[in-house]
């Protein structure tokens, strides 16, 4: 009898988490998200593409100083962000050479 009564604990404690872990299981599964961090390379200015020289060059902030260029590619698209002058601010530039806001 003592046999049969921990044959049947054992039995429903498995079956219990075996249920318990497939349920969490399938949850993790439908809720899986994947998406890729931005990747961010330092350039030198000498480096750009020339739409992003002419387009620094042509802007309010070609007289400040750059401090360094990251390129930054996201989800199949490219921009450049500048850190400039002594409070590093940013600014960020397209593929073309125009300003992001």
């Amino acid at each position: 009898m003592k046999n049969s009564v921990k044959a049947f604990v054992i039995a429903t404690v498995m079956g219990v988490s075996g249920s318990a872990f497939a349920a969490q299981t399938m949850d993790n599964n439908s809720a899986i998200e994947i998406t890729a961090e931005p990747v961010k390379t330092e350039v030198m200015f000498d480096d750009l593409p020339e739409l992003v020289k002419q387009g620094f060059q042509n802007s309010d902030y070609a007289e400040t100083t750059v401090n360094k260029i990251f390129k930054v590619e996201d989800e199949g698209m490219v921009s450049y962000e500048f850190y400039l002058g002594a409070d590093n601010e940013v600014i960020t530039l397209s593929e073309q050479g125009e300003l992001e806001e």
